[in-house]
């Protein structure tokens, strides 16, 4: 079968579109015409965006099983042997209370990342032997804290949340925000409404009810087309069938602009007529797609919501799978850097001189914040000084 391009408009879309563009010599689109023609294009767009997002999420995880996770476990295991080696060097006699104190440290940093990764009672234990703090405290002191941040911020109790790791305290938080919004909502019904309101309310519901009966409509009119029970030649019958299955699959997913494609591809409907429709139709239609717009880019928001936690702060307004790529690319070297980085020290610390010696030379380079310091007190003494001169 022949490789068609990504992006290429689909044959029944693209006659949906073109149908409802006005003629040169046609009177102005009213302004229901309008929304629905804005409204189809921007179906068609997240329908692109999710088909390639699709795809690329397809290769994108066999690469990342491939590449990605067989080097991230290897950069962890590395990471693990030099907690133990450092571990074992705390014994040796020519390590000082000064030498000792930064490997406490070193070790300390290291073994939390570790854990958040992965909880190991290894690790775990090893983290204890340090730490003046265990960490089951030090873990169960992070979450009271962000029990109370999610309290103070949102209004709503976590106390009696049990939490036994961030995806858990995000479920629950997600359950306690979802509860709220409910009790809001109830509480907003209840409250006496004005008669603006109660009409506006009137008048959503009579459009929600003209949606879905439009909606049965046009599903009514392809079923009874496309019925194979009453088709006798065999093939035709298994072509309806197929048929038949994407109308209702279409029709449960409310989906109405499949609906139309269909009526256009067995010639149910033409497009003069479909340019043509009458105005409350086309308000009806609206709702309809409107509802489908917003389903279609809340999965397109859920399929690349992880790739966006990933990146955090790194993410872009708008991600594409071509800055995915980069990133992922970046990631991988950084990572490979790391590694090798991570296994030449594991080689040299060894011999614990060479240890000595490195952290010697971490201690004798000043931070970027201590740079920061000093030239901000070099900078007061100058203000002084040239004070007392005047």
């Amino acid at each position: 079968m022949q490789q068609t391009s990504l992006f290429a408009p689909d044959e029944e879309l693209s006659r949906v579109v073109q149908a409802l563009e006005p003629a040169a010599s046609s009177k102005v689109a009213t302004p229901e015409q309008k929304k629905f023609r804005k409204l189809i294009a921007k179906i068609e767009a997240v329908r692109a965006d999710l088909v390639q997002w699709k795809r690329f999420l397809d290769d994108h995880e066999k690469q990342h099983a491939e590449q990605a996770a067989p080097l991230y476990a290897r950069y962890r295991e590395r990471r693990i042997d030099m907690a133990r080696l450092l571990d074992r060097h705390m014994a040796d006699p020519l390590l000082k209370k000064t030498h000792r104190a930064r490997v406490t440290e070193i070790l300390l940093d290291l073994l939390d990342s570790l854990i958040a990764e992965e909880h190991d009672d290894d690790l775990v234990r090893l983290y204890d032997t340090y730490s003046d703090t265990s960490f089951s405290e030090v873990q169960a002191d992070e979450e009271e804290f962000i029990k109370s941040v999610a309290e103070d911020i949102f209004g709503i109790g976590m106390t009696d949340v049990p939490l036994d790791s961030p995806e858990a305290l995000a479920e629950a938080l997600e359950a306690q925000l979802a509860q709220a919004a409910a009790e809001r909502e109830n509480r907003a019904r209840q409250r006496k409404k004005s008669a603006k309101a109660l009409a506006n309310e009137a008048r959503i519901a009579e459009i929600e009810v003209g949606a879905t009966k439009s909606l049965r409509a046009v599903f009514r009119q392809l079923a009874s087309a496309l019925h194979p029970d009453r088709e006798l030649d065999p093939t035709e019958r298994a072509r309806k069938t197929t048929l038949m299955q994407e109308v209702n699959r279409a029709y449960d997913a409310r989906d109405l602009l499949a609906l139309l494609e269909l009526q256009l591809k067995i010639e149910q409907i033409d497009p003069a007529a479909l340019a043509d429709l009458a105005r409350e139709r086309l308000v009806h239609y609206n709702r309809v797609l409107q509802d489908q717009l917003v389903r279609l880019e809340d999965e397109l928001r859920d399929l690349t919501m992880p790739i966006v936690l990933t990146l955090g702060d790194d993410a872009p307004r708008t991600l594409t799978p071509a800055f995915v790529v980069r990133a992922f690319e970046s990631d991988l070297a950084a990572t490979r850097q790391r590694v090798d980085s991570l296994e030449e020290d594991l080689l040299r610390f060894q011999d614990v001189r060479e240890l000595k010696d490195a952290l010697r030379q971490s201690r004798s380079a000043p931070t970027a914040e201590e740079l920061e310091l000093i030239e901000e007190m070099l900078a007061g003494t100058k203000r002084r000084g040239r004070g007392r001169r005047k």
